[in-house]
């Protein structure tokens, strides 16, 4: 079996890009100097194969954009679970750590159900007008004044 034509042209992106965006393999073969039965052989078995191997890559970097932001919010939540606690405020600390959690969830059913498209929506309520509730322990939390 002989090597495709197409694939060994120098203009070879060119005429890739040009197929892609819907460009009839004729015109392009006609434009390139190329026989259309070549150009029509090389969209039909080399360009799937390409765009193939262009959507894999996508979607590793995807999931690791994804990824590298999930990090980075769940440290931001650690941040303030931390700073909540030195503060003595129990009740931030509960509802970051709920965050938390849920953040595990997320990511714990992103792992099973494979890489798809989603929406991830943030809220963080941070209430500084009521009073600090009880500890965990039982007992009462410091109010400021």
């Amino acid at each position: 079996m002989r090597a495709c034509q197409i694939c060994k042209r120098s203009d070879l992106a060119e005429i890739n890009r040009r197929l892609v965006f819907g460009e009839e393999a004729c015109a392009v073969a006609r434009r390139q100097k190329v026989s259309p039965q070549a150009m029509i052989r090389h969209k039909r078995y080399h360009l799937p194969k390409l765009l193939r191997k262009a959507k894999e890559g996508e979607q590793i970097l995807q999931a690791r954009s994804l990824r590298d932001i999930f990090n980075s919010l769940f440290d931001r939540i650690e941040n303030v679970v931390r700073r909540c606690e030195a503060a003595g405020d129990w009740r931030a600390v509960l509802v970051a750590l709920r965050e938390q959690r849920e953040w595990v969830q997320d990511a714990v059913k992103m792992q099973m159900e494979g890489p798809q498209s989603r929406e991830v929506i943030i809220k963080v309520v941070y209430d500084t007008d009521t009073p600090a509730d009880p500890k965990p322990d039982g007992s009462s939390a410091p109010t400021s004044t």
